[in-house]
């Protein structure tokens, strides 16, 4: 499963355990409103845990981009360095995307 659809996934867990619990609520079924408090709260959870991955991903990426563009400048071979530093900041991105 990508980071990106247990995001999703995420959000249509609290979204459904919202209704549920309101639902549960409007109609006094406290064990329909205790279902939806817990799948909320499970949708948060699952959200902090992509975002942290989505980090640890993004940084992963921006080590490589930095090796890379580093061996470039030793090899003297200006793509390799191009590439590097476009990995590099493509990583930062998605490590500061994940915060």
């Amino acid at each position: 499963m990508t980071i990106e659809k247990t995001l999703r996934d995420a959000k249509v867990d609290q979204v459904v355990g919202k209704t549920k619990e309101i639902a549960g609520k409007i109609s006094g079924n406290q064990g329909l409103e205790n279902r939806g408090r817990l799948r909320a709260a499970m949708g948060k959870v699952k959200e902090g845990a992509a975002g942290r991955a989505q980090q640890v991903a993004g940084g992963a990426r921006e080590v490589a981009g930095k090796l890379q563009q580093l061996a470039g400048e030793v090899l003297r071979e200006d793509d390799l360095v191009r590439d590097g530093r476009a990995n590099e900041a493509k990583g930062k991105a998605k490590r500061e995307s994940g915060e």
